[in-house]
């Protein structure tokens, strides 16, 4: 057992970093629970368990990955967990199975209507693993790939909602339904960003969407959701807060980074622009919970 601990340890350690992870699932949900307050009117729905269960929820998709994966990093990323061995497949199907169970029993107490809403996201969750039964043609087609799974941040986004007021009903979901593309051009920026590089950073056999549409379209692309995540903040009208400014001036630290690896197309501004991007996603949710929270 000590050793099986041990290994699950490595595990996390390599592929879900608790000190990089667990400040992104906080403000992922302190930021969504924010704009649950701003559009419900009501305050200090934050709990703990909303935390536990999205933390929960991102390990899983992290396992999920790491299954699916595993055949390609036999060959390509040798070095990670489970193609050297650390754990087996089966023991990684083992976990998954439990945190699923975890998260039902989590999910459950805060009533019916957001254990649904998290059942909905579950089975979205479960369905990217299987790709949609349609993975062989998903795996030719990258952005359609990326943007397919990353619409389960929406779903995941409705469920915190979901746990933060404890009803779910057709007023609640009018309030914060559209308030849930957020989440999703926010997750598609991180994944556009994290497969966009300088010529040189290329890798024989590694897809990118810089080899796809060119340093430019991969960069215009990666903006444009940040320009989506800015128009919906303006239609579900949280444009008129304070805090919406700085919201606004703080895109231009991704769109100087962009303009950076354009112009410069070297190693070290592909470096800065996936890691301004990554730090960006991080200080919108930041914004959204002094929004929501303290204004």
């Amino acid at each position: 057992m000590a050793k099986l601990l041990q290994n699950w340890w490595t595990f996390v350690r390599e592929r879900f970093p608790l000190g990089s992870h667990i400040p992104m699932v906080g403000l992922f949900c302190l930021g969504n629970v924010a704009l649950t307050e701003n559009l419900t009117a009501k305050t200090g729905l934050f709990t703990s368990s909303i935390f536990i269960i999205t933390f929960l929820f991102f390990f899983r998709l992290r396992c999920f990955d790491e299954i699916k994966d595993y055949q390609v990093d036999l060959k390509v990323n040798p070095t990670r967990p489970l193609a050297r061995g650390v754990l087996t497949v089966f023991q990684v199907r083992i976990m998954i199975v439990c945190i699923l169970f975890i998260e039902l029993a989590l999910a459950s107490r805060m009533g019916t209507g957001p254990l649904v809403l998290h059942m909905v996201a579950m089975a979205y969750s479960l369905l990217m693993r299987v790709e949609f039964f349609i993975g062989k043609w998903l795996s030719r087609h990258l952005t359609t790939y990326a943007v397919t799974h990353t619409f389960v941040s929406m779903l995941l986004g409705l469920s915190i909602a979901g746990q933060a007021t404890g009803v779910v009903n057709e007023d609640m979901l009018k309030a914060v339904i559209w308030a849930a593309p957020i989440n999703w051009a926010l997750f598609n920026l991180f994944e556009f960003a994290r497969k966009t590089f300088a010529p040189e950073e290329e890798r024989p056999n590694v897809e990118s969407y810089s080899l796809n549409f060119g340093v430019l379209g991969a960069v215009v692309l990666s903006l444009s959701q940040v320009a989506l995540a800015l128009a919906v903040l303006w239609y579900i009208g949280l444009a008129g807060l304070e805090g919406f400014e700085i919201q606004a001036a703080c895109a231009l630290i991704p769109l100087l980074a962009g303009v950076y690896l354009v112009i410069s197309k070297s190693k070290t501004s592909g470096q800065v622009f996936r890691t301004v991007t990554g730090a960006y996603l991080l200080l919108f949710y930041s914004i959204l919970t002094y929004q929501g929270m303290f204004l």
